[in-house]
């Protein structure tokens, strides 16, 4: 154990606390007391309170007896008889009981903060010696296990400071009132028991680093001795062999620091790009289901409803749905802390275990439309992925948009290829419209079917947009003045006595569909026609 110390050790610091509070009694004494008002006219001390410190100074810099020859010691011209008496009414103010009162004011709210500052530092000064007490510990077997006095945290005085900071401008604003003790009694108390609480783990904790200094050093004098004198025989005998390895050493090791700052400097630049780029992501994805509904606050890294932060109740705010939505962005999110270089985004492989699980059905188009897009947020030829659901709507969403390669069912422990015999409605209504723009004669519910493929769309491209305006939006739907009120009025029905639309009139409509569903998803109109 003795050959394990190191030489150099040296005794842990003594702790000697800064913070007083000897103001304390002149602050009571203060607060007791009803002072007297000047008899100088308030208007004149209302100018004067403001500025008293500049007056102060002023005045200090003027001889004790003013003549009419002597210069401002501020714009050096000479004094005449309106300035002299102007500074003779200063000085009957500045010695007066309430100036002095202010000015005592002033002393004691530069004390409270002074002492605010004073228990921080108290508290930087624990903790640097409390980590030499520590490092030091670990070589004295006796003393391993010893710690020191933790200091109590002095932030629950902040409260207190504010509350003798307010009552001395309570003071200030009405030197003739006597402050009532209650108001006072809890902040001096609280103030005075952690004065003495500094005192007490500074004699406590004195003691124990007294003790470790002594063991410490009565080991190091017995270790000094005989290190001296096997270090000079093996000094002496490698100082011939060894010069030019010692010098190579040197070479190396200086090397070896250089590269190590150069690494830690990379890895660095890598952690916040890292950080910057999840957080961007996740900025994204949250945007592409809420919309400005929930956002993401990077400073305090947490969820954001409108304007305001979910900091401890985001469980309570979010739905079962919503909190799913929200892990769903994280993951997809997380991934750039994985990346070691740009390469490896193409080596990602992403696990996903039924995403739509609890979610409104609107937020599936918009899952699918993550997933599908997500070669392109990586700027990707193709990404890699395994999708587990329980959901057929979901599944069938991604087949008939081509979001994934080989569909899989698993029945009875196996796992086989899924056949065409998943269809949905969806698919039904896009067939209906094909065949009327190609001539056939259309239902009653063919501006359901309108209606239908285009919300569908709608929900799957731009969930935050309502249908009107995400048709208005598209060049091609918007050049037919009349396709939204024709799903409109054809899906929910008014009583008229005469047709609205004409056959030709709907024929157009759908042919105007099927040319935005080709200019989208054109796989979609080769499987209907196949």
């Amino acid at each position: 154990m003795l050959s394990n110390i190191p030489e150099d050790l040296k005794d842990v610091s003594q702790i000697f606390y800064f913070s007083k509070a000897n103001f304390l009694i002149d602050l009571i004494a203060l607060f007791n007391t009803k002072y007297s008002k000047s008899s100088i006219a308030d208007n004149f001390k209302n100018k004067i309170v403001s500025k008293q410190d500049f007056i102060e100074h002023g005045l200090a810099l003027l001889p004790k007896e003013i003549s009419g020859k002597d210069n401002c010691p501020f714009c050096e011209q000479i004094l005449k008889i309106d300035a002299i008496a102007l500074i003779d009414k200063y000085t009957e103010y500045l010695n007066d009981s309430e100036a002095q009162v202010h000015s005592q004011i002033k002393k004691l709210s530069q004390s409270i903060m002074a002492l605010e500052k004073e228990l921080v530092n108290d508290n930087s000064l624990f903790l640097k010696i409390k980590n030499e007490y520590n490092s030091l510990k670990k070589f004295i077997p006796s003393d391993s296990n010893s710690e020191l006095v933790e200091l109590k945290d002095y932030k629950y005085l902040i409260d207190e400071f504010k509350t003798l900071l307010k009552l001395l401008d309570k003071k200030k604003n009405n030197i003739e009132l006597s402050i009532d003790k209650k108001e006072y009694e809890a902040s001096i108390k609280n103030i005075n028991n952690q004065i003495k609480h500094l005192d007490d783990n500074a004699s406590e904790n004195n003691f124990k680093i007294n003790t470790i200094n002594d063991k410490k050093n009565n080991i190091s004098s017995e270790k000094l001795n005989i290190n001296r004198r096997l270090c000079k025989a093996r000094y002496i005998a490698l100082q011939d062999e060894q010069k030019t390895q010692i010098k190579k050493i040197k070479a190396l090791y200086l090397k070896k620091k250089e590269l190590e700052n150069d690494i830690s400097g990379k890895e660095s630049s890598v952690k916040v790009s890292k950080k910057e780029k999840v957080v961007e992501s996740l900025k994204i994805y949250l945007n592409s289901f809420f919309g400005d509904k929930y956002s993401f606050d990077e400073e305090t890294f947490c969820l954001k409803f409108n304007t305001q932060l979910l900091e401890n109740n985001a469980i309570d705010v979010l739905s079962d749905g919503e909190k799913s939505i929200v892990a769903f962005c994280y993951y997809l999110a997380d991934m750039h802390k994985v990346i070691s270089k740009d390469e490896d985004y193409g080596k990602l492989f992403f696990i996903i275990d039924d995403p739509i699980s609890s979610l409104d059905f609107h937020y599936v188009y918009s899952v699918s439309q993550i997933i599908r897009n997500l070669h392109i947020d990586l700027k990707l030829e193709r990404i890699r992925f395994l999708i587990f659901t329980h959901n057929l709507e979901f599944m069938s969403i991604l087949i008939r948009n081509k979001i994934i390669q080989e569909p899989l069912i698993l029945s009875s422990n196996k796992l086989t290829i899924l056949s065409r015999e998943l269809v949905m409605p969806y698919e039904e209504h896009l067939r209906d419209i094909h065949s009327v723009s190609n001539g056939n004669k259309p239902s009653h519910t063919t501006p359901n079917s309108v209606r239908h493929v285009l919300e569908t769309i709608n929900k799957f491209e731009a969930p935050n947009l309502t249908l009107k305006d995400f048709c208005e939006q598209k060049e091609v739907l918007s050049k037919n003045e009349f396709i939204y009120s024709l799903m409109h009025d054809g899906s929910h029905g008014v009583i008229r006595k005469q047709t609205a639309y004409t056959d030709e009139m709907i024929k157009k409509g759908c042919g105007v569909v099927i040319d935005f569903v080709k200019s989208k998803y054109a796989g979609q109109i080769i499987q209907i026609e196949a």
